[in-house]
């Protein structure tokens, strides 16, 4: 459990699931263990939590449950297409379906290895409200002390780098 502007929140992860988007239906996932069709990961990982993590190359992003929509979040540098984006803005979507995250997914990976592997993990979230905390819970302690005082220091406005040779030729 942790506090985030006066509210208790306890998140629980549930088991990844090893993902792959399989248009040919050719892989075998009972040799695998936890995996399935992307398709069916982000559903079975949606159902009965609140939201999803999901991963794929070393980037992550958040599928999130709110009502009756569906919400993506991707803090990288991605335009709504799931395309990379150079003016580097992260993005909040408002999805239409399971499916346009599914398609998000897909256009994320263009251009990659046939079988891209995703770990699609489903994420429950509880909020407490402070009479409702359990017996169990201990608050953390906290400190009235003050952190020190950042001081300015000269900086040096200089390097000594080395020099390189700049009549280099690549063959």
């Amino acid at each position: 459990m942790f506090e985030i502007s006066g509210k208790i929140m306890q998140i629980s992860l549930k088991d990844s699931i090893s993902a792959v988007i399989d248009i040919s239906g050719a892989i075998d996932f009972s040799e695998f263990g936890n995996s399935l069709p992307l398709d069916q990961a982000l559903q079975e990982a949606l159902f009965d939590n609140d939201a999803c993590f999901i991963c794929a190359y070393d980037t992550t992003f958040l599928a999130l449950k709110h009502g009756q929509d569906l919400f993506l979040f991707d803090s990288h540098a991605r335009n709504e297409l799931g395309l990379k984006h150079s003016d580097g803005k992260s993005l909040l979507l408002k999805l239409s379906s399971l499916n346009h995250l599914y398609q998000y997914c897909c256009s994320m990976i263009a251009g990659s290895s046939e079988h891209q592997w995703f770990e699609v993990t489903g994420v429950t979230m509880l909020m407490f409200r402070e009479d409702e905390l359990p017996e169990s819970h201990e608050r953390m302690n906290t400190s009235d002390h003050k952190l020190p005082e950042i001081r300015k220091t000269e900086s040096k406005k200089t390097w000594d780098l080395p020099i390189i040779q700049d009549d280099l030729t690549l063959s």
